[in-house]
């Protein structure tokens, strides 16, 4: 992964190798349609578009929806700030090694319409997929490396897709955030502080990134 920046504009680039990989195929509007991909593990994050259907939102799975049970029964919106919904004709199976399934939904396997799916894995010492409960205080959570591109999203309840990078600054009480699923400008936001082997976040209160008693998802990259 690595930054692209054109004065106030910024681009992230996801090589196609370990831990990422795309996927163009075209739907079949039937009750589950079974597709391969070239990860070499079980993807741990999906985000699935129809390249046809302009109005259809980005389906997106990941390996903790539903605090990690059954989570191919559950989905999110990458364009929304919705929480996780419960609906099996999303994801259907859960995704293998080698292959994922995705169901009769519409917006996700519309009959002869065009696809893409983008799948993430963690890696070690590069990326990781995982969750964390919020707490009252600062909660300091592993990746196995020092991450530089951090998404945190809310699944418990509404909450957006915050995103943070080194380019753009982890700063105290001002980290440069944006938003995947909204156009609004950057803003400065405390979500918290890089460390050696991971992230501390700044919990307690009212954080869209780690409330007490809320839970999250997230994806961070070295």
């Amino acid at each position: 992964v690595g930054p692209y920046t054109i004065t106030n504009q910024m681009a992230w680039s996801f090589k196609r190798h370990a831990g990422f990989d795309v996927v163009l195929d075209k739907g079949n509007g039937q009750a589950t349609k079974t597709n391969p991909h070239g990860l070499g593990v079980v993807p741990e994050m999906i985000w699935r578009k129809n390249r046809d259907g302009g109005s259809d939102n980005w389906q997106v799975y990941h390996k903790d929806l539903n605090s990690g049970t059954n989570p191919q029964l559950y989905r999110l919106y990458l364009n929304t700030n919705n929480m996780e919904m419960n609906d099996d004709y999303t994801w259907t199976n859960a995704p293998t090694a080698t292959h994922f399934t995705v169901g009769s939904n519409g917006s996700i396997n519309r009959n002869n319409e065009d696809f893409a799916a983008y799948l993430f894995a963690s890696v070690d010492g590069v990326s990781k997929c995982g969750y964390y409960d919020g707490q009252g205080s600062d909660l300091t959570v592993t990746f196995g490396f020092q991450p530089r591109f951090l998404i945190v999203k809310r699944v418990d309840d509404s909450g957006d897709w915050n995103y943070y990078d080194v380019n753009r600054g982890f700063v105290s009480g001002a980290d440069q955030g944006l938003r995947i699923n909204d156009n609004t400008a950057q803003s400065g936001h405390e979500v918290g502080d890089i460390t050696a082997t991971g992230f501390t976040f700044a919990c307690g209160g009212v954080h869209d990134t780690c409330s007490a008693g809320k839970k999250f998802v997230y994806y961070a990259h070295a």
